[in-house]
């Protein structure tokens, strides 16, 4: 059970880093143009 949560922790981690990156490329895309 500890292990599963702390691999939940990752992966809601990593998609929010994902999602930060994603937000980041976008914002500099409407910037440039």
């Amino acid at each position: 059970m500890n292990y599963l949560n702390i691999h939940l922790k990752m992966v809601l981690a990593y998609m929010a880093l994902l999602l930060f990156i994603i937000l980041f490329l976008f914002i500099g895309f409407i910037t440039f143009f």
